[in-house]
């Protein structure tokens, strides 16, 4: 398994607690970029993560500016969409 050493500036769970006993999101504030970047690079590599038979997943906390500009770019490559010679990056 792996072995990373990390550490967390701070942890918190988002929402409010479910009626059904599932688990809620949790934000986590890493103290260094790189280890935000590795983890999140190992997920994607892993493509699925289990922790105590419950599957997990990680996302990046991006700022409102940064979706809008992505939900502006969606909107274009829709409309790209099968064309040839066509490629995207972010």
């Amino acid at each position: 398994m792996w072995k990373w050493d990390f550490e967390l500036e701070r942890t918190h769970p988002i929402g409010p607690k479910r009626d059904d006993g599932s688990s809620r999101h949790v934000l986590a504030r890493f103290l260094r970029f790189s280890a935000r970047e590795a983890i999140l690079r190992a997920a994607r590599e892993k493509r699925r993560v289990e922790w105590q038979g419950n599957r997990i997943s990680f996302f990046q906390d991006l700022s409102q500016d940064v979706l809008q500009q992505r939900r502006k770019f969606d909107m274009v490559k829709k409309q790209n969409t099968g064309q040839t010679g066509t490629g995207w990056a972010l």
